[in-house]
């Protein structure tokens, strides 16, 4: 991934290499949350990074864990080396001040249906419809909101709303007669801004809750930034 930016800064860099942590501007930048950049371990165990004077790596495989969030210094020579022929040459003649480099390492596909979870559209304020091609099959997941009041005596919020998740053969698997499966769940979600507390800073922060409506109500994910664990009865 090759790209002319201004380049990574010390800030960008302790951003990358923690959660919760980025230097986008709330009002001008999707994201904001620290954690874009952990996605690229979904393919690979080492990336690198050639951007704006520094040069690193994260490595998963010597350091587990630590290996998310502590890089290791490598030189600009051993990152260009790894790279095409002609990926040096864009990165010399078209002025590319960041180079992002992921060997891939994970074998077959990504398998990003399996991993991803549509209820977390409910927790997005932006973010309301998500499409994923993968091996033939074209999910397409989206939230609709019927309902929405504010919460008598508090500064929150009540709002009903329907995720959809819709699956059917993509490409040339496709065809008129295709079935298509798709499932609606209705939630109640409930958001509430609360002060943050002393040791975070100054401000608020947004706590939502999404109950489905069901007789009988399952594990639910947690999400704090990203989803964490399941809880419930």
């Amino acid at each position: 991934l090759l790209n002319n930016e201004m380049g990574f800064t010390e800030r960008d860099v302790r951003a990358v290499c923690n959660l919760g942590t980025s230097t986008k501007v709330a009002t001008a930048s999707i994201g904001r949350k620290g954690i874009g950049f952990k996605s690229v371990f979904m393919v690979t165990d080492t990336p690198h990074v050639l951007s704006g004077g520094y040069s690193f790596k994260f490595d998963t495989q010597t350091y587990g864990l630590y290996g998310y969030v502590c890089p290791e210094n490598v030189s600009a020579d051993a990152v260009r080396a790894q790279l095409t022929g002609r990926a040096r040459e864009i990165l010399d003649e078209e002025s590319m001040n960041t180079c992002i480099y992921l060997p891939r390492t994970r074998p077959g596909t990504l398998q990003i249906n399996e991993h991803f979870n549509g209820t977390m559209l409910l927790f997005l304020r932006n973010l309301r419809h998500i499409n994923v091609y993968e091996e033939g099959i074209q999910r397409r997941v989206w939230v609709e909101d019927e309902e929405f009041t504010a919460a008598s005596g508090t500064q929150g919020a009540i709002s009903i709303c329907k995720l959809h998740d819709e699956r059917r053969p993509s490409g040339s698997e496709a065809q008129s007669d295709t079935t298509v499966c798709t499932t609606t769940t209705t939630y109640r979600v409930y958001r509430r801004s609360v002060a943050l507390p002393p040791h975070l800073g100054s401000g608020t922060t947004e706590i939502t809750l999404a109950f489905p409506d069901a007789e009988r109500l399952e594990p639910q994910q947690i999400f704090t930034f990203l989803p964490v664990c399941q809880s419930g009865l």
